[in-house]
């Protein structure tokens, strides 16, 4: 299961996130998960701290459609965005897909991947505004 985290509304309270918070330090601390008697594969294990840590910090959290390939619209629901935009990132390059006639059929992992880049790009764009207010040198 592959997911991305765009950045989102708090929707869980202070108090949750922190104690998601302590569950990824200590799932990461011991660095085994255990599903009943067996193991997780790591990269299931990576997945679920992935999750939880986007939890933590007041993320929402969303699952792709699981086939190989959406289409723009499935995209763009995914993505919280146009389909029109959708559509002109295809034409920047910044998400892999295919024509199939006249639809175009986007690539899972690119589009998984671009979702990650943007959420990082927010990410960091909210630490600069927050640090702007913090220092005074933004107003709202």
């Amino acid at each position: 299961m592959s997911v991305v985290a765009p950045i989102s509304h708090h929707f869980l309270t202070v108090e949750e996130q922190a104690a998601i918070k302590s569950t990824v330090e200590a799932f990461t601390l011991s660095g085994r998960f255990r599903l009943d008697s067996d193991d997780l594969p790591p990269y299931a294990a990576q997945k679920i701290v992935s999750v939880l840590d986007s939890l933590a910090e007041g993320q929402d959290v969303r699952v792709p459609p699981p086939q190989a390939e959406v289409s723009v619209a499935q995209a763009a629901k995914f993505l919280d965005m146009s389909e029109d935009c959708v559509e002109e990132l295809l034409g920047l390059g910044r998400i892999e897909y295919r024509q199939d006639g006249d639809q175009s059929m986007i690539d899972r992992d690119s589009l998984l991947a671009f979702g990650q880049r943007r959420a990082r790009r927010h990410a960091s764009l909210d630490k600069i505004v927050r640090i702007s207010e913090e220092m005074g040198l933004y107003d709202e």
